[in-house]
């Protein structure tokens, strides 16, 4: 392995996902500013009776409504596994990277479904507003509404997309669906 090999590596990484230091920083944030809260409510009624007296008082006192008590506690719950998820989940940015000899490549998903769909419609004579093309992360779909009367081969249309794909050096299935009505030429 050779010195670009990790360099490369390690670029296209930091280009294909996004940072975590967001999420992660909101959770540190609120785990510490509930963590000192509660020391300090916990230090202050050790420290002082009368507080602790108001504090087990008002707590005794207060009546609110249990399903308000839980409808607080499960939005808390559900914000708290987000946020949590949010900083641990891998943020895979819509790009595809690869590497020759020479160069690291990183390439849009978007600009890879632009141009399968350039190449589908090429092919089959139709105009670029026809042929639609979403590139996900393993499969690359592929949506054609043909000119009324002209009927479209399914499977020209993958190997199209399977062409495209690897003219670019990358690797994806196909999905393909031709819709049932034609627009008007």
């Amino acid at each position: 392995m050779s010195v670009n090999d990790t360099v490369y590596r390690r670029v296209l990484r930091r280009e294909t996902h996004a940072a975590r230091t967001g999420p992660a920083v909101s959770v540190a944030v609120v785990l510490a500013v509930v963590l000192t809260a509660a020391i300090v409510v916990i230090v202050w009624g050790l420290v002082d009776q009368d507080f602790r007296a108001a504090t087990f008082g008002a707590v005794a006192s207060a009546r609110p409504l249990p399903g308000v008590l839980i409808g607080i506690g499960v939005g808390l719950l559900v914000l708290a596994v987000l946020l949590i998820f949010a900083a641990i989940a891998p943020g895979r940015r819509s790009r595809r990277a690869r590497t020759t000899d020479r160069v690291g490549l990183v390439l849009d998903d978007g600009v890879l479904a632009d141009s399968a769909a350039a190449r589908i419609a090429a092919a089959s004579g139709l105009s670029m507003s026809q042929v639609s093309v979403t590139a996900g992360k393993r499969v690359v779909t592929a949506v054609v509404t043909p000119t009324s009367g002209v009927q479209i081969d399914e499977e020209a249309v993958r190997k199209d997309v399977l062409g495209a794909l690897s003219d670019a050096g990358f690797a994806a299935s196909a999905r393909v669906k031709i819709a049932e009505r034609g627009v008007v030429s």
